[in-house]
């Protein structure tokens, strides 16, 4: 896929890997329902990455999906499962920020798809749909087939994963041409949820919060004495820990000092171990 330039050069100026997604599901209900079709196209400091995938899953196709989509059961013979797929989009989607139309729901599949395999998977989610409705108020429909129409282009191959995210990279685009990247950054950067991890933060400590669960436990933090600094609670790990540090950066100085305790002394924290706990912590 031939990617708009501005765009691109737009999405380089923020501090993380950014991967536009859409997903196609057996159905519409995101932990009974399983993926179909992968689509994405990952930026990563100027380089991008084009993937797109038809997943095959023991799950029926819903009939209504089936007429949507165009994917039958037939299509999906010869596809790798989930986990057989798991491997090549993993590393592409950790660490990165996600931006998808109506994202709750694509990043609310990829984590039933990512735990059915043991494995917890967690990422900042932009939805582009609230990004259209807060960049035009005035339009009362945000939905693909309505974005499509405003701009003037071709409906053909709706509904399948990589159509609809060069279609959104259209109108994404679109935002950029219209209103400059810096506010495009400016309407963007308030929607990502959890915020985004302080830039200043260490690589090796932003590996593993990006690599936290977002379940039930109890961050350890130790600093480089390989001393407790700070002991916290969570219901959901990874946002609760990805939002504190993204809405107070000043919590991290030249140093990286993380406050450590509530009468406000410093430590740095170098390291976090995450003790999960199968039921709400207390």
């Amino acid at each position: 896929m031939l990617v708009p330039s501005n765009l691109a050069g737009c999405l380089k100026k923020l501090p993380v890997p950014i991967v536009i997604l859409d997903l196609e599901a057996t159905g519409g209900h995101v932990l009974n329902d399983r993926i179909i079709e992968i689509a994405l196209l990952h930026f990563d400091n100027g380089n991008i990455t084009e993937l797109s995938q038809l997943i095959r899953t023991s799950v029926p196709i819903s009939p209504f999906v089936s007429k949507l989509t165009g994917i039958d059961e037939d299509m999906l013979a010869g596809s790798p499962t989930f986990s057989e797929f798991m491997p090549r989009i993993l590393p592409l989607l950790r660490g990165s920020l996600l931006i998808a139309h109506n994202g709750k729901f694509d990043y609310t599949l990829l984590q039933s798809e990512f735990r059915r395999e043991s494995v917890e998977f967690a990422a900042p989610v932009a939805c582009s749909v609230k990004l259209s409705r807060k960049f035009y108020p005035q339009y009362l429909r945000h939905g693909l087939d309505s974005i499509a129409e405003r701009l003037g282009v071709p409906n053909d191959g709706r509904h399948r994963a990589m159509a609809d995210v060069a279609l959104l990279v259209q109108y994404l685009e679109s935002m950029v041409n219209e209103r400059g990247q810096e506010a495009f950054l400016n309407a963007l950067l308030p929607l990502v949820e959890p915020s985004l991890l302080p830039e200043n933060l260490p690589s090796v400590l932003k590996e593993q919060i990006y690599g936290l669960p977002d379940g039930h436990g109890v961050s350890v933090w130790y600093d480089d004495n390989r001393q407790v600094g700070s002991v916290r609670v969570h219901r959901h790990a990874f946002t609760e820990i990805a939002g504190l540090l993204g809405r107070q950066p000043r919590l991290w100085r030249k140093r990286m000092h993380f406050i450590a305790a509530s009468d406000g002394e410093h430590s740095e924290a170098l390291r976090i171990q995450l003790i999960q706990a199968g039921n709400e912590a207390a």
